[in-house]
């Protein structure tokens, strides 16, 4: 059984929810901005630590350093995503329909970076496979 949306009654002219958004979004934007560094950190760290002599002469090392940049870029695209929307409601400066070379990138980093991020991980996991089943070759 299929309802007419359209015959349904909506009431736009009063949002119940204003009140709790208000309260709730400076929360969330520390959440988000605590989360965004320590992810930041955490794969720079990485990053020098493949840097290192010692991780350098492994294969491995090159796709953890890949993830690593996968998921900075992951998080700045997601931060970035909350910054642009952000605009236009606090600035009224319409990033997104105003800057398409913006728009595209942005949509770019935020559909590639995870998919990235899950293939290194399956290559790094395949890679270890090969290195278990067949130790010394």
């Amino acid at each position: 059984m299929t309802t007419n949306m359209s015959s349904l009654p909506v009431d736009y002219t009063h949002d119940n929810n204003s009140t709790q958004l208000s309260t709730t979004q400076p929360i969330s934007y520390a959440i988000l901005s605590t989360m965004s560094l320590v992810g930041f950190l955490g794969n720079l760290l990485i990053l020098v630590a493949m840097g290192n002599r010692k991780f350098s002469h492994m294969s491995t090392s090159v796709y953890l350093a890949v993830l690593a940049v996968s998921d900075i870029l992951t998080v700045f695209s997601g931060v970035f995503t909350i910054v642009v929307l952000g605009s236009d409601q606090w600035l009224d400066l319409h990033l997104r329909s105003e800057h398409i070379a913006l728009c595209v990138t942005l949509e770019f980093l935020v559909y590639w970076g995870p998919k990235v991020s899950c293939w290194c991980i399956v290559a790094i996991t395949l890679e270890r496979f090969v290195a278990v089943l067949m130790p010394h070759r």
